[in-house]
């Protein structure tokens, strides 16, 4: 990748950033789509890239790289809006090469989701075990429909129970209101009863620290296949959930 092209590549990261652009973004987008891009086409700018450019490059992720369609189509997107965006701020003189080609086309695979006899086998699983917290975290990620980088922010004077609602710091870095069942208020409830702590984290590992993502993946992992689940159940899959059961 030639410097002028790297220079670019950091400005377009601090637009992101400054747009609201979570880290995982920008290294999708900018790390891993725009850099292999770049690496592609060498010594050449980007601002002299053609429609045939691009084109050969998604010849070459299909051939080369044997990548997906939908794989392909992300990259699309990525370096359509990347074009777009400096187009727009004049840092590029030039027609973008994407306008002309057309979308990249796949077939999206069905979501998978907890059927309603193998959430409550995941419940009991964690009844049986007396496991509060466990069923607390469950019930309050799958009734908000919150991502699992949402609910780890979370503290104890987060939630209000009378309106059964909490504020979280959600994408793009702006603040959402969300709701929560009387159930998972209730088992927010019972699991901070057993606390003796001062932590204000709402969920706590048992090291006493704010529950992680890794630790949660690993907890959630652990106890599908001790109750009999034969899916792999990861945090996501709870959003996927509770968003079949609202059809």
């Amino acid at each position: 990748m030639n410097q002028e092209n790297f220079k670019y590549l950091k400005l377009y990261e601090t637009i992101k950033r400054n747009a609201g652009c979570t880290k995982k973004s920008i290294d999708a987008i900018i790390w891993t789509d725009l850099r292999l891009f770049a690496e592609y086409i060498g010594d050449k700018s980007f601002k002299d890239v053609t429609m045939e450019d691009v084109e050969m490059f998604f010849t070459y992720c299909f051939t080369e790289r044997n990548n997906t369609a939908e794989t392909v189509s992300r990259k699309q997107s990525s370096l359509n809006s990347f074009y777009e965006t400096m187009i727009k701020r004049e840092y590029f003189n030039m027609k973008n090469p994407l306008n002309k080609i057309e979308k990249i086309k796949f077939n999206s695979k069905p979501r998978s989701h907890l059927s309603k006899t193998e959430f409550k086998q995941l419940i009991q699983y964690l009844k049986n075990k007396k496991d509060i917290r466990g069923i607390a975290y469950i019930l309050l990620s799958y009734s908000s429909g919150c991502r699992i980088s949402e609910i780890i922010q979370l503290n104890r004077d987060s939630l209000d129970y009378n309106k059964m609602q909490f504020y979280v710091l959600g994408k793009g870095q702006r603040y959402r209101q969300c709701m929560f069942s009387k159930e998972a208020g209730e088992a927010v409830k019972a699991y901070l009863d057993t606390r003796k702590d001062n932590n204000p984290a709402l969920f706590l590992s048992r090291e006493h620290n704010r529950w992680s993502k890794e630790s949660i993946e690993r907890f959630l992992r652990k106890a599908a296949k001790e109750a009999g689940i034969k899916q792999r159940v990861f945090p996501h899959l709870l959003r996927h959930t509770r968003a079949m059961n609202l059809l």
